[in-house]
Parts: structure tokens; sequence; C-alpha cells
């Protein structure tokens, strides 16, 4: 590898970074975050349904009891039902002709001794008085056993009154009750899906931090690794600059030393040269000849 390809991988290396954490994919973790968002929208809806049906149960009940009669009301309606003021009437009418009668009986004396005057004696006056006395007596009886008879029909009637005021008190506690306890079923009912709700949220949420969590741990033990690549190659970028360095150096000394030595091997050549002509002169004056 030359020092162009070292810097060629170098760059590479450098120029492409790590993708972001957001960029790792896993299939499972995928399957789970779609599963848990599934759920949780499936209870959305029944979050939202058993909310509408407590606040219909609610509102059933609020309107119920908004209308709820009072026991008045109750009273005054079986008071006509069961004839109570008719029977109040028929013994109070009673009781005055009772008492009537008692004021006839009382003044009767003065009455047929006004009406006599001194026609009458003594013993006429009281046989008047007592056919008279009788009649009334008789009347008095009659009236008291009608007036027992009324009593008796208006306390029965009040008592009917009073029984049917309670009766419709009762049911309509009784069907208060209800409707306060449907409603609080149907409370109960939207509490347990609003906790269902709640948990499958914090389980989505729980997926999507574990998800994101292992996306970062791939991008850490990612840039670890892109690290140690990019200082490899850092590494061996220097080395061979450095090696081609030396070796330029090393091809440029020997150049010199060569090029040193090629002129030394010239100069000598040329100061052979130069002994050779001055020898061939020196023979060449000593007439041509040579010792050898």
């Amino acid at each position: 590898m030359n020092s162009a390809q070292a810097e060629a991988e170098w760059r590479y290396y450098l120029n492409n970074p790590p993708q972001k954490a957001s960029s790792y994919y896993n299939q499972s973790f995928v399957d789970r975050i779609n599963a848990a968002q599934n759920n949780l929208n499936n209870l959305v809806a029944e979050k939202d349904k058993a909310y509408s049906t407590q606040q219909q149960a609610y509102n059933d009940y609020d309107t119920f009891t908004g209308n709820m009669r009072s026991y008045n009301e109750y009273y005054q309606e079986a008071e006509n039902q069961f004839g109570v003021t008719q029977a109040k009437d028929d013994y109070e009418s009673t009781q005055k002709a009772l008492a009537m009668t008692e004021s006839m009986l009382e003044a009767l004396p003065s009455s047929i001794s006004a009406r006599s005057g001194r026609r009458l004696t003594q013993e006429q006056r009281n046989l008047q008085y007592n056919r008279q006395a009788d009649v009334i007596n008789a009347t008095q009886g009659e009236l008291s056993r009608a007036a027992n008879t009324y009593e008796q029909a208006w306390k029965t009637a009040r008592e009917n009154q009073a029984a049917k005021a309670t009766a419709g008190m009762v049911a309509q506690q009784t069907e208060q009750q209800d409707l306060a306890s449907k409603w609080t079923t149907q409370l109960q009912e939207y509490y347990n899906k609003l906790n269902s709700y709640n948990k499958s949220q914090y389980e989505l949420a729980a997926e999507r931090a574990a998800y994101s969590q292992w996306q970062l741990q791939q991008r850490l033990q990612a840039s670890a690794i892109w690290e140690q690549q990019l200082q490899a190659a850092g590494e061996r970028y220097r080395q061979i600059l450095a090696t081609e360095q030396a070796q330029r150096q090393a091809n440029a000394q020997l150049e010199r030393q060569k090029r040193e030595y090629e002129a030394e091997q010239a100069r000598l050549k040329a100061k052979d040269r130069l002994a050779q002509s001055l020898v061939n002169l020196h023979w060449a004056q000593q007439g041509g000849v040579r010792a050898w």
C-alpha cells in the first residue's frame, strides 16, 4: 500500500462516521412497539366508551334525583285516592250534628215552656219533654254510630294515605339506589379501563425507551470501532508517509553518492588521461621509444 492508497483509506473513514442512533433498526423492537401501540389504540376506544357509559349512568342518576318527589307530594296524591278529605268532612259533619242535638236537648225545657206558656201542667211538660228527648236521643245515637263509622273510615283513609306515600318514597329511593349502583359499577369499569390505558401507555413508552437505548448502544459500539479504524488508518498513513519520506531521502543520498562516485571516476579518468598524455609526450620527446 502506498501513501495515496493509505490517504484514501484514512479519508474514507474520516468522511464516513457512524450513522446516527435512530438509523439502527431492530425488527424485534419494532414488532413489540407496534403491538403495544395497537393495544393502546384499542384501550383508547374502550376507555372512551366506558367513560361515555358511566357518564350516561350518572346523568340518569342525576336526572332522577333532581326529579324526585317529596313525601308530602306522595301524601297529597294519596289523599284523593283514599278519600281522606271526604272521610274527614263526614266525621266532622256528624260531630257538628251531635253538638247541635246536644244543644237542642239542653234547650228543650226552655223551648217547651216558650211554646206552651202556662197551658201545660208540669206533668204534661215532662211528658212532652220525654217524647222529644227520646227523639233527640235516638238521633244522637244514630249520629254517634255514624261518627264512629266515619272516624274509623277517616283513620283507615289516613293510614292508607300514609302507607301509599311511604311505599312511593321507598320505591323512589330503591330506584335511586339502583341508579346509583349502576353508576358506581360503570364508574369502576371506567377506572379499570383508565388504569389499563395508563399501564399500556407506560409499556409503550418503556418499549420505545428500550429501543432508543439499544440504538444508542449500537451507535456507541460503531463509534468505538470507527474511531479505532480511523486511528489505525491514520497511523498507517503516517507510517507509510514516513517510510516513503525516508526512502526518498535514502534514494536522494544514493543518487548524490552515485553522482559523486561518477564525478570521482570521471576525475580519475581525466587524471589518467592527463598522465598518459604526459607519458606519451615524454616518450615522444625521447624519440618515441618506450622502455616496455
